[in-house]
């Protein structure tokens, strides 16, 4: 969609998607109700929908399950004769679509009551459309425990909520349950303009500097980083190795595009 030649600005429904996530959020908190990443998705397709902006977007959240309300259950008697309460109540609020590996909601959901490196795992949910995404990784170990797949109709033309009809929808999102996630574990979410231009390992490298940075000086480090790669017409890049793959032929340099990130940093809350 080219809408800036058409005189849309397509930034103000992506602003409307964002704001109708955080008012849900809001919404629900307030009534002290559980809310899934699917749930924030949908609201805020709904929001940007009724307010009658004309553009696209991509559209990526995430969310940590609690764990505390799991952790009363760590008797082993007490995990047996709850562990079909826990997979019911998975099955019917996380509908996911996807799940990272073969694990099941049961297994998901039950890896809550156990520890890593002493640490209380959580669970983080996630609901994608587009070539937008997330990266999960451990900068201690340099361990990547989760990424996005990019979805596309094809090459370059990416599935995203919009205005018109032909817009791809709520439903066309992938859900996904990702398990052993604990603290110090980072969560960078970003637009395809972060992951066309440094790759996943390149990503989580700048992530470690987090024992001397904030999460908004990695943000801004890797925006920076993206946008050197994007104008480097010699850089071997992810676009650029797509592109080879797809049109078999060598192809070599970054990509010139939106680049948005946003680094988060699992930690207790104190």
């Amino acid at each position: 969609y080219e809408w800036r030649d058409r005189g849309i600005d397509a930034g103000l429904f992506s602003r409307a998607l964002m704001t109708g996530a955080s008012e849900y959020a809001k919404k629900k908190v307030q009534e002290n109700r559980f809310v899934t990443s699917k749930d924030l998705f949908r609201a805020a397709a709904k929001y940007a929908r009724d307010s009658g902006l004309q553009g696209s977007s991509t559209l990526c959240i995430f969310g940590l399950i609690p764990y505390e309300g799991f952790h009363q259950m760590k008797d082993e008697a007490q995990l047996n004769n709850n562990a079909m309460k826990i997979k019911k109540w998975g099955e019917r609020k996380l509908y996911p679509t996807h799940f990272y590996g073969n694990e099941t909601v049961n297994d998901i959901l039950s890896s809550m009551l156990t520890k890593i490196d002493n640490s209380e795992v959580m669970v983080g949910q996630v609901t994608n459309l587009g070539d937008s995404g997330i990266l999960i990784g451990r900068p201690s170990t340099g361990k990547i425990l989760f990424r996005t797949p990019q979805q596309e109709h094809d090459f370059g033309f990416p599935y995203q909520l919009g205005h018109e009809g032909i817009a791809d929808g709520v439903d066309d999102a992938e859900v996904y349950l990702i398990s052993n996630i604990i603290e110090g574990d980072v969560i960078i979410v970003g637009s395809d303009g972060l992951f066309d231009n440094l790759s996943d390992v390149e990503i989580l490298k700048h992530a470690s500097d987090l024992n001397k940075k904030s999460t908004q000086q990695i943000s801004i480090q890797l925006t920076n980083a993206a946008f050197e790669k994007s104008i480097d017409k010699k850089a071997d890049t992810p676009y650029s190795n797509a592109a080879t793959e797809e049109f078999n032929i060598i192809y070599k340099g970054g990509k010139k595009d939106d680049i948005a990130c946003v680094v988060s940093r699992v930690s207790k809350n104190n």
